[in-house]
């Protein structure tokens, strides 16, 4: 279903709205101005996520944290050359 993502049943409302607008010549107009409507509640509706995604990188302390002293990308401890520019690690 559409709403699964945003969580929202007013976009199924405005577009079955939009639908019957669509058919119905004269009528169908101002339908059509109330599912533009309809549709704007739902985007304004839209509640952010609060999960917060996982991280694929882990998470060193600070004093672990080393950086290539050439291009200054992030290097892992036991590392001997880094993978950005890779030149050897001293």
């Amino acid at each position: 279903m559409p709403q699964e993502k945003s969580n929202e049943n007013m976009f199924s409302t405005a577009g079955l709205i939009l639908l019957i607008g669509a058919v119905i010549p004269v009528i169908g107009e101002i339908l059509k101005f109330v599912a533009w409507i309809l549709a704007a509640v739902g985007f304004f509706n839209i509640k952010k996520s609060t999960q917060i995604p996982e991280s694929k990188e882990t998470v060193l302390p600070a004093e672990e944290k080393q950086f290539c002293k050439y291009c200054g990308a992030p290097i892992q401890p036991e590392a001997t050359f880094c993978q950005k520019c890779g030149k050897k690690i001293e």
